[in-house]
C-alpha cells in the first residue's frame, strides 16, 4: 500500500478511486437496465402493436403484441419484422411490391425521424385471407430520447366495419326514401286520374238526367190536355231528378 503512482498520489488513493468508479458504473447500468425492464414491461402491457426504431430505422425492440401478431401472419413478408431489422427497408420493399400506402407510411416515418413532424398517422388495410382488418399506424418521438422513434399499429377493425355498416345503412335508407317519394308521386297522380273519372262520370250522369228531364217536360208539353198523364210525366221527372 506504500508509495505513489505517476502523478505523485499513494497507491491507496488509485485504487479506493477506481473502486468508487467500478460502483458507480456498475449503479448506472443496474439502473439503465431496471429502466429498459420497466419500459419494455409497460410496452408489453399495450394491446396495439410497438417497435421503437434508431436514427437509422433498425429496430431496436417490440412489444408481445408486435411478436404475437407475426407470427400469427407469417405468411405476410412485411410483417416479418424483429429487432436488428431496418423498418425503412421493409417498407422500400412493400412499395416495389405494389404497395402504394407503403409510400405514404415511409414518407410519414422519415419526416418524423427528420424532425420535420413530431408525429404521423395513417391508416391503412391488412387483410388476408381469412378475415378483412384495418389499423391505424402512429410515428411519434419518443420522450425523452435523441432520435428514437415509436412506431404503434393499432387494430381499428371494429370502428371501420361499424362506419362501413353506417354507411351502407344511410345508402338503403337513402335508397329507400327515393322509392318513397316515387311511390308517393305514383299515388298522388293516380288519385287525380280517379278524381277526374268520378268526375267526368258525375257530369255524364247529371247531363243525362237533364236530358230526361227535358224529353218528359217536351211530353208534358205536348199532353197537356190529359192531366194524369201530365201528372205521370212531371212525376218520372222528379224521379230522374
Amino acid at each position: 500500500l506504500a508509495g505513489t503512482n505517476e502523478h505523485g498520489q499513494p497507491i491507496m488513493v488509485e485504487v479506493m478511486e477506481r473502486e468508487v468508479t467500478n460502483a458507480e458504473r456498475k449503479r448506472a447500468e443496474e439502473a439503465l437496465r431496471i429502466s429498459e425492464a420497466f419500459t419494455l414491461k409497460i410496452l408489453n402491457s399495450l394491446t396495439p402493436h410497438i417497435c421503437v426504431l434508431d436514427m437509422r430505422g433498425i429496430i431496436l425492440t417490440t412489444n408481445d403484441a408486435w411478436k404475437r401478431f407475426a407470427r400469427e401472419n407469417s405468411d405476410n413478408a412485411a410483417l416479418k419484422v424483429d429487432v436488428g431489422i431496418n423498418y425503412l427497408e421493409v417498407c422500400r420493399q412493400a412499395i416495389t411490391d405494389g404497395q402504394s400506402i407503403a409510400r405514404t407510411a415511409l414518407e410519414g416515418i422519415e419526416a418524423v425521424l427528420a424532425g420535420r413532424t413530431s408525429n404521423f398517422a395513417l391508416n391503412y388495410p391488412c387483410h388476408s385471407p381469412q378475415v378483412q382488418r384495418w389499423f391505424q399506424m402512429c410515428v411519434s418521438r419518443f420522450e425523452g430520447s435523441e432520435g428514437v422513434v415509436v412506431i404503434m399499429h393499432t387494430d381499428i377493425s371494429e370502428e371501420v366495419l361499424v362506419g362501413k355498416n353506417l354507411e351502407k345503412s344511410v345508402r338503403l335508407l337513402n335508397e329507400k326514401r327515393i322509392e318513397l317519394e316515387s311511390l308517393s308521386e305514383i299515388l298522388f297522380h293516380a288519385q287525380e286520374e280517379e278524381r277526374k273519372r268520378v268526375a267526368r262520370e258525375l257530369h255524364d250522369d247529371f247531363g243525362q238526367s237533364l236530358t230526361a228531364i227535358g224529353v218528359m217536360l217536351q211530353r208534358a208539353d205536348r199532353r197537356a190536355g190529359d192531366l194524369m198523364e201530365v201528372r205521370e210525366v212531371v212525376q218520372a221527372a222528379r224521379d230522374h231528378g
